[in-house]
């Protein structure tokens, strides 16, 4: 696996916090909050990252390739 599809699938496991990140910073600048700017510069990121994330993995798990590996199961063991 690439450190594209790495990175990607670890940033968007962390999706709720983000939602979480991105009212704290729409709710700042819609009450008036002291600096703007980072309040834009955190949800355009974010944003931002999300989507190259989210395309990243479409692209590697939807879209037919060759690279597609089949697994089977040949032992099973029990564990208790």
């Amino acid at each position: 696996m690439s450190i594209f599809v790495s990175f990607s699938m670890y940033f968007l496991s962390f999706v709720p916090l983000w939602i979480t990140v991105l009212f704290i910073d729409i709710k700042s600048l819609v009450n008036g909050g002291s600096d703007k700017w980072t309040e834009i510069i955190g949800i355009t990121g974010i944003l931002l990252c999300l989507l190259i994330s989210a395309i990243i993995l479409f692209a590697k798990f939807f879209v037919t390739d060759d690279e597609k590996y089949t697994f089977t199961i040949q032992e099973v063991k029990e564990s208790k």
